[in-house]
């Protein structure tokens, strides 16, 4: 099995650019990180993943994307990917809009989404980085209290009294 995953999706260029400079920057030593530029390249890339029986970190899609929305994108993952943390990427100044607090809002009401932030900016942008850190961590402590452990590989392997060894 490869790293964990961290997925982004978002259909902006520039966004995505970013959006995959900053994860790979900070977390490409631990985790395959994958920037796609829409809905259905990702959920190809979901069910993919999901075949091949690779772990899903974290998913993160932008809200405005042309299949689909982001949270409907999010929603749709969690079935492939039940223990994937799921966020809502948000534009600067959106989240003043109507829209955009509603669009959150019924997300994280109805579990479509675990949480939302703000797209990266000028690199290194922190505020980014401490989200996506904490929904990392997250991900990793639900990982441990099933009995999984990271691997040097990165891998994540069954560790304790039920862990079977060769």
């Amino acid at each position: 099995m490869d790293s964990p995953v961290i997925l982004a999706v978002d259909e902006d260029p520039d966004a995505l650019r970013n959006i995959d400079q900053e994860l790979n920057d900070r977390y490409a030593r631990h985790y395959s990180v994958r920037a796609l530029p829409s809905a259905t390249k990702a959920r190809e890339s979901l069910e993919e993943l999901s075949t091949a029986g690779d772990e899903v970190a974290l998913i993160l899609a932008g809200e405005s994307l042309s299949d689909m929305t982001g949270s409907d994108l999010l929603n749709e993952a969690q079935h492939l990917h039940p223990h994937a943390k799921r966020a809502l990427l948000v534009e600067w100044g959106a989240l003043g809009d109507r829209r955009t607090g509603k669009a959150i809002f019924d997300s994280i009401a109805h579990g479509r989404i675990d949480h939302y932030l703000l797209k990266p900016s000028a690199p290194p942008d922190e505020l980014f980085h401490n989200t996506i850190s904490g929904l990392l961590l997250e991900w990793a402590e639900a990982r441990r209290g099933k009995g999984l452990s990271p691997s040097p590989s990165g891998s994540w392997a069954k560790v304790g009294p039920d862990a079977r060894t060769s």
